[in-house]
């Protein structure tokens, strides 16, 4: 494996955790609170919880940080308490595992990254969540990396994938 390709594994690899992270803490814990607490911000809410600053908060949430294993058991403990003084059935308050479970296959796609021979054969084999991440990270390709950017950039253009979005863009094209 040449060296280009190991950067873009390990590229893919960042961006995949970012991309997870992002989703846990927007689709998880974010929108529940939005849906079933009334009042305050969540943010605020979710900062003065977990203990955290509310712009470190904020920075958790809006430039797709990976959330080390502690802050996540923070929001998340923040969100169930958030959730119980909003008296939230218990029963419809989110529970670790069913997190778990719910991320396991993405969890699998990110720790088989490196097994694959090259990042082609890994993108054949993980089309739907390569898709995902690729719509997630496309509208801020200039927020990323060189090494990401370029990544993206082969991911769009010359990629088992690319087909998929040429196709879109063709799409929109048609519409104007």
């Amino acid at each position: 494996m040449d060296s280009q390709e190991q950067v873009f594994k390990q590229s893919l690899r960042k961006l995949s955790e970012k991309y997870l992270s992002s989703t846990i803490m927007r689709k998880e814990i974010l929108d529940f609170l939005k849906n079933n607490v009334q009042g305050q911000s969540t943010h605020l809410l979710l900062a003065e919880k977990s203990g955290k600053n509310i712009n470190s908060t904020y920075k958790d949430i809006n430039e797709h940080s990976v959330i080390n294993a502690i802050s996540l058991l923070r929001y998340w403990n923040a969100m169930q308490e958030i959730a119980r003084e909003a008296q939230v059935t218990e029963e419809n308050i989110p529970k670790m595992d069913d997190l778990i479970k719910k991320y396991s296959n993405e969890v699998r796609y990110i720790n088989g990254i490196t097994d694959f021979n090259s990042l082609d054969e890994y993108i054949q084999v993980n089309e739907q969540f390569t898709i995902q991440l690729v719509n997630y990270f496309q509208k801020d390709i200039a927020s990323l990396s060189t090494n990401d950017q370029k990544l993206m950039k082969k991911l769009l253009e010359d990629s088992p994938i690319s087909a998929h979005f040429k196709a879109l863009k063709l799409e929109r094209m048609k519409k104007v």
